[in-house]
């Protein structure tokens, strides 16, 4: 997800950048990416959904207040992720000290 939005490229070689229009909560936008489409259509559900799901939970929230809250539910559930990889990485590697 480090390329999602159009960047200008740090290195001279000219890098390959997937270019997708997608709708998120009714609205169009473009995301552009080294990543392959389908990634990028991923991408795209996981937020239009949690924006969705909290529209349901939230209907007289703006779309602005949606999307922070739907950034700051996404990021917890990376940051669990992260500590869970982070966990299973350190318990591979007692193992394989052993």
């Amino acid at each position: 997800m480090d390329n999602l939005f159009e960047n200008k490229a740090e290195s001279t070689e000219e890098k390959k950048n997937n270019r997708l229009v997608v709708k998120i909560a009714g609205n169009e936008y473009v995301l552009r990416g080294e990543e392959p489409i389908e990634h990028l259509q991923n991408v795209a559900a996981m937020v239009d959904d949690k924006i969705t799901e909290l529209t349901c939970i939230y209907p007289h929230y703006n779309q602005s207040r949606l999307a922070v809250l739907a950034s700051v539910q996404l990021a917890d559930e990376l940051i669990k992720m992260i500590d869970q990889y982070s966990a299973i990485v350190a318990e591979l590697e007692n193992l394989t000290d052993k």
